[in-house]
């Protein structure tokens, strides 16, 4: 896979949820592919799984900006380490960390993401 080809995927996928754009963000899966997010809770298989799990993430939110702070890429294989910042609609502001991991598929779409973070504060947060 070309590093161009894996730069857009991970373009369309970043800046899907910074536009908090579910649309955008499954332009950069594969229509079968699996979404661990944060990994220990169940895993989200195809476009409307991983649908329903970004639009709640978005239903909590007003604003939201997701950056790439690090990639590393070996093959069709990347570990994305990345920061979150939003405001809640509650008011609250939030920043936390994760790290993705990613396989793409030879089209150059995510086919499995694994993602580490801990949700818990987060939601407690956005929540309250």
């Amino acid at each position: 896979m070309s590093a161009a080809t894996m730069t857009q995927t991970l373009d369309a996928y970043c800046g899907g949820l910074s536009a908090m754009n579910a649309d955008t963000v499954l332009a950069a899966f594969a229509e079968d592919a699996t979404q661990t997010d944060p990994v220990g809770s169940p895993t989200n298989v195809g476009h409307e799984q991983i649908r329903r799990f970004f639009e709640g993430i978005f239903s909590l939110c007003d604003t939201m900006v997701f950056s790439a702070d690090q990639v590393f890429a070996i093959g069709n294989d990347v570990a994305l380490k990345w920061t979150a910042r939003g405001t809640g609609k509650n008011g609250n502001a939030v920043t936390f960390e994760g790290i993705d991991v990613i396989k793409l598929n030879d089209a150059g779409k995510i086919q499995s993401l694994m993602s580490y973070w801990d949700a818990a504060p987060v939601l407690a947060a956005l929540k309250s």
